[in-house]
């Protein structure tokens, strides 16, 4: 490549003030398995981003939307590439520097948009010639999870509307993307069990806060790592909300609409 991999690629944690109960667990994790991070890392929120030597705060300056806020923290960051975490995203593997170097540079070689990291879900079908990355589709409804991923700044820029959330923006963007013209490309999945227990560059808790609390596996992360989490401001699911959820994973995508609708609105 003609620039350092680390001229271009920057890490952006993606955070909002009202989420500040993330940030202790998300330094901690961070530290303890990519301490080496051999890139620029940007930590964006509202007002105030934790102190953190590793850390560039971006403010947004403004609370509106996750769209907006994110498009504003964008053009802020000169690197033309971005690696997008969140702040739930709570680390539980040894980062591969090496792998995610490689696979940055597969990126620019194929002239990729998107390179999803960690397969949630993964790609639809292998590259020619290719065991570590695959082709996402342009039909596949997933195709631009907020998952951690490459993207390039101004592709993701191009997708965003001022108006969404996240996930409204998970639904939305993958029929905006058809009309880019370059690869949505992901890691293929390792494993068929649980889906942290596979082999990838970049494994993370996914995702440790769910329609506003802590998931059970998080807190039970976070507790055998001597993290205490405030429950009394955030709450811990309950066993019943864990089975719903379960439940509404494993249905089909058609049936999914109606399925959430019993059990979250019925129920």
């Amino acid at each position: 490549m003609e620039e350092k991999i680390e001229k271009k690629l920057a890490v952006l944690i993606m955070s909002c003030d009202s989420y500040d109960d993330t940030w202790q667990p998300f330094i901690h994790f961070f530290e303890k398995y990519w301490a080496d991070c051999p890139y620029n890392v940007y930590f964006a929120s509202n007002f105030r981003c934790p102190e953190h030597a590793r850390f560039t705060p971006l403010l947004f300056e403004k609370s509106t939307t996750w769209s907006d806020e994110l498009m504003t923290v964008l053009k802020k960051i000169p690197e033309t590439h971005i690696l997008y975490i969140q702040d739930d995203y709570f680390l539980i593997k040894k980062v591969q520097n090496e792998r995610i170097a490689e696979l940055f540079k597969k990126m620019i070689e194929y002239n990729a948009a998107y390179l999803r990291l960690f397969p949630c879900p993964p790609c639809d079908e292998l590259l020619p010639n290719e065991t570590e990355i695959g082709l996402i589709l342009p039909e596949t409804e997933q195709r631009t999870s907020l998952q951690a991923a490459f993207w390039e700044k101004s592709v993701l820029l191009r997708l965003l509307k001022t108006t969404e959330n996240p996930w409204h923006f998970e639904i939305n963007a993958p029929r905006r993307s058809k009309e880019i013209s370059q690869y949505f490309l992901s890691v293929p999945r390792k494993n068929t069990g649980k889906l942290e227990n596979g082999d990838y560059p970049l494994t993370y808790f996914c995702t440790a806060i769910l329609k506003g609390k802590w998931m059970r596996g998080a807190y039970k992360l976070c507790k055998n790592e001597g993290i205490e989490l405030d429950t009394e401001r955030r709450k811990v699911q309950t066993r019943t909300e864990v089975l719903k959820n379960k439940i509404y994973e494993r249905t089909p995508k058609f049936l999914q609409g109606y399925v959430w609708y019993f059990l979250y609105k019925i129920l």
